[in-house]
């Protein structure tokens, strides 16, 4: 006999999953943080910046401390346009400290993914068999570093099918 299974909405699921222990939903607060330059206007977040929260307290950045002390009398007027983007009163206070070299939540970490550019063949590339076949990571590595670089020069002499000449190096 199948023990009973229960299905979930996935909606309320990833409600739950969303949501952490003090009840502040996650997802709004990333697109919060995604948002905040144009949620504020450039003037106001070329100078202070989103570092997280704790429970209703909204915590800033700011590299400088006469800023700090300017945007304190600003702080009920940013309550304000944070707390309507988000739709209901999730922070009561704000709480402005120096950056002190931390990552504000409002810039991007990661690049756009390119092309990187290929590395050349080493000169001196060495054989699969150089190192004991020991089954070790080291070995397992190199032979694979060793065949990376093989693969390349024998799809780099090997004839364009299109024109049959052999495709310039």
């Amino acid at each position: 006999m199948h023990p009973k299974r229960y299905s979930t909405p996935i909606a309320s699921a990833l409600s739950r999953f969303f949501k952490d222990q003090n009840g502040s939903d996650n997802l709004s607060l990333a697109r919060l943080w995604e948002q905040w330059d144009t949620l504020l206007g450039p003037d106001i977040t070329d100078l202070i910046c989103p570092l997280g929260h704790t429970r209703d307290t909204l915590l800033l950045g700011a590299e400088d401390a006469i800023v700090i002390h300017e945007f304190t009398y600003f702080s009920d007027q940013i309550l304000e346009r944070v707390n309507g983007f988000l739709g209901r009163e999730v922070f009561k206070h704000i709480h402005i400290e120096l950056l002190r070299g931390r990552t504000p939540l409002n810039k991007k970490l990661l690049t756009e993914s390119g092309s990187y550019p290929h590395p050349d063949k080493p000169e001196n590339l060495g054989q699969p068999g150089a190192l004991p076949d020991d089954g070790s990571p080291v070995a397992r590595a190199y032979k694979a570093y060793v065949r990376h670089f093989q693969d390349q020069s024998k799809s780099e002499s090997a004839p364009d099918s299109t024109t049959n000449k052999p495709t310039p190096s």
